[in-house]
């Protein structure tokens, strides 16, 4: 049985937060997003390549893209920030919180009228 079902929202590393569009056989998915600048996806996705959006990713395991807000977990605290490169060293480090964060996750979507 798959993990996701359509409409759930996953994160993909290259495509960012993406939405289930069509569930098939042996855990294939069809995703979308919402990046303009980036062509919709047109082929089927392993499951493998997706995580759930409401899952934590660890700082060591993979960072978000550049420039998105995502929320991060430094241990106590939960805040709102996002990544950058720094020139010289090419590292890539949290802007607001620097090293101190271990855990970072996809904003979840805004409320719609229906949830107000």
């Amino acid at each position: 049985m798959n993990k996701f079902k359509f409409g759930d929202r996953v994160w993909h590393e290259k495509y960012g937060l993406c939405l289930i569009t069509r569930s098939e056989p042996l855990g294939l998915y069809s995703i979308a997003h919402n990046n303009p600048t980036m062509a919709q996806i047109p082929y089927l996705i392993s499951e493998s390549e997706l995580t759930p959006a409401t899952d934590w990713v660890k700082c060591s395991e993979r960072m978000p893209e550049f420039g998105i807000e995502v929320l991060v977990f430094d241990g106590c605290d939960i805040e709102k920030d996002h990544v950058d490169v720094c020139a010289e060293t090419c590292e890539v480090y949290f802007v607001n919180y620097g090293d101190t964060i271990t855990h970072w996750m996809p904003l979840p979507a805004p409320p719609t009228e229906s949830t107000q």
